[in-house]
């Protein structure tokens, strides 16, 4: 990953760590009720288990205070009294639209309900590790294998190969997973495509 920094603690006379200084504003959305808990996914989890690789956004997976239709609004409300915003996408028209990312100290940040099996499991079987100076929770390796399986997109690939390479893996732990979600045959087909492994 390239080293990106964002500057929330320029009065502790240190640079974060990408994704730092928005983590530290998710545990003030803990601490004040908006959120009851959160972890991390995606690629900055991802480097919490594998040698840097890029990434250019913070996946954050949360249960939500309460129910209800607008689970996000009240965690945006609160981030925009704070003077953060949405992320502007220009076009090639140069036409500007919102995106869907709230930028918080610098870092593109989505918000993610685990709404689907796969993510409740990942979100209630989380580990904690450092991003920079703070200990957070993260999703577990071996979780967010099934879900870049799942997902297939260029970029979860590199990641995908990075995790299976080089991360310390619970082999029963990642075959349950894997059973348990159907993805038993995307992994065989993966690994013997880009590993060259039997599949």
């Amino acid at each position: 990953m390239e080293k990106k920094h964002c500057d929330y603690c320029g009065a502790m006379q240190k640079q974060a760590m990408f994704g730092e200084g928005a983590i530290k504003v998710i545990n003030e959305l803990k601490e004040k009720g908006l959120i009851k808990d959160f972890a991390i996914g995606g690629g900055v989890a991802a480097i919490a288990h594998v040698a840097p690789i890029n990434t250019d956004d913070l996946d954050v997976i949360f249960e939500p205070k309460a129910n209800g239709i607008d689970l996000l609004q009240p965690i945006f409300d609160y981030l925009r009294k704070k003077g953060y915003d949405f992320e502007k996408i220009t076009d090639e028209k140069g036409n500007v639209r919102k995106g869907e990312h709230i930028v918080i100290e610098g870092t593109p940040t989505q918000f993610i309900v685990p709404t689907n099996d796969l993510l409740a499991g990942a979100f209630n079987d989380t580990e904690l590790k450092s991003i920079g100076e703070i200990k957070v929770k993260i999703l577990k390796a071996e979780y967010l294998i099934a879900i870049y399986l799942g997902l297939q997109r260029s970029k979860d690939k590199i990641k995908l190969i990075a995790l299976l390479e080089q991360a310390k893996l619970n082999d029963d732990l990642l075959k349950q997973i894997l059973k348990d979600n159907n993805l038993e045959d995307k992994y065989n087909k993966f690994t013997k495509y880009y590993l060259g492994e039997p599949g």
